[in-house]
């Protein structure tokens, strides 16, 4: 198989990318979900998991406590007007720069990502503290491939070898470089800052 070189501009605009996510090191420590969804709106992505807007309520962030695992100096207040809503919400979701960012279980659904892609692109990741991370990458309610950072040189998509894939001998955290596949997929870019402070949709779906 031949590999094909990679642009040297592309090359380091992904590189700037992996740099911006150089904080993800570490938080497959929390068991981070997200998916990340192009070009549409919070009320959108609500109905498109089944939900009503009018029913997800906006809460804080559910990896909001993560501040005091990362030293934060801008804890959490106890009289703050923001609930955490449902402990047992399907999903949490909000507007973040180029779309939505969907969190928690529901975000690496099979189901849940089929309908969220419809008609745009959508990125998943799960970082498991037990194992690699997978992400997957999808396109029009179609899931193209599913990839870990492990993955050998040889049955690697452009992508992949763009963002440092089966490359030991990178620097940048798994974590980093998965996030900046997310981003690169879909135009989507999520911060700490949102993760940990952003005010977001708790949507619990019907029957449950």
């Amino acid at each position: 198989m031949v590999i094909e070189p990679v642009d040297g501009t592309e090359q380091q605009r992904a590189d700037s990318l992996i740099a911006s996510y150089r904080w993800a090191s570490g938080w497959s420590d929390f068991q981070l979900e997200v998916a990340v969804v192009a070009g549409i709106g919070e009320d959108d992505a609500i109905r498109r998991l089944g939900a009503e807007p009018a029913a997800c309520p906006r809460v804080r962030s559910p990896y909001a406590a993560v501040r005091y695992a990362l030293g934060d100096e801008d804890p959490l207040d106890e009289h703050d007007e923001w609930v955490l809503g449902p402990e047992r919400a399907d999903a949490y979701l909000g507007a973040c720069d180029g779309g939505v960012a969907v969190l928690g279980p529901t975000a690496s659904e099979g189901r849940a990502c089929r309908n969220l892609s419809s008609g745009t692109r959508l990125a998943s990741v799960f970082f498991n503290p037990k194992g690699s991370l997978y992400a997957s990458c999808w396109r029009d309610a179609t899931l193209l491939y599913r990839t870990e950072p492990a993955t050998p040189p040889p049955h690697q998509r452009p992508e992949e070898r763009l963002h440092h894939f089966g490359d030991p001998e990178h620097s940048s955290p798994d974590e980093a470089k998965v996030l900046a596949l997310l981003t690169h997929h879909t135009g989507v870019s999520i911060t700490q800052r949102w993760l940990t402070h952003g005010r977001v949709r708790a949507v619990t779906l019907p029957g449950d």
